[in-house]
């Protein structure tokens, strides 16, 4: 079942209010899923020069990501008004901003986009993957809770990874499906 963006903002704030910038904050689980799944995420050949290159982190959370990049070329937003707070604080070197994908204007050489997609349905996620996928201009890498997953929680949206990669394959030159690091998602990662 699919929550509007209002509802899933409340959803991250209370979390972030109750577990801080922990891992349990952004709903990721433990630190070690959280680090997993980033590194799902960025772990390419073509992050090996990002001091050159800006990056989109949509959906950062609290930030944890920029952490890792030079605040220069990072720009985070997240539609958690809480997760932006916690993240001007930690990070004041680095651009965050409230707002969801449709406020995205710009291009950006590398597009991340992680737990975007926990209560969207598909046929709405891809379309708005489309949309980011216009917004990068070399790289897009995104998460998805799979249908394949041994244990699911009520409310939450599990896609099917052929279905998602199918749908956007006008949009794709170069891609992969990861699906072999927590039981419960996929990342896919794209090239222009």
């Amino acid at each position: 079942m699919s929550m509007t963006t209002e509802q899933q903002a409340l959803y991250y704030n209370q979390l972030i209010d109750e577990h801080g910038e922990s891992a349990a904050g952004g709903g990721h689980g433990s630190e070690e899923n959280r680090e997993l799944r980033y590194r799902r995420l960025v772990d390419t050949e073509i992050f090996r020069n990002r001091k050159t290159h800006s990056l989109l982190d949509v959906g950062c959370g609290v930030g944890w990501l920029a952490q890792h990049w030079p605040a220069a070329t990072y720009t985070g937003i997240d539609i958690s008004e809480t997760a932006i707070a916690y993240a001007r604080n930690r990070h004041p070197n680095h651009k965050f901003e409230v707002g969801k994908i449709s406020d995205i204007s710009g291009t950006y050489d590398y597009v991340l986009a992680s737990g975007l997609f926990q209560f969207v349905d598909t046929p709405s996620a891809t379309k708005k993957i489309a949309f980011l996928w216009v917004k990068a201009r070399y790289y897009l890498a995104f998460n998805m809770l799979s249908v394949k997953a041994s244990r699911k929680d009520e409310g939450d949206c599990y896609h099917e990874p052929g279905i998602v990669v199918t749908s956007l394959l006008p949009f794709m030159d170069k891609f992969e499906i990861l699906h072999n690091y927590l039981d419960n998602e996929f990342t896919v990662r794209i090239w222009k």
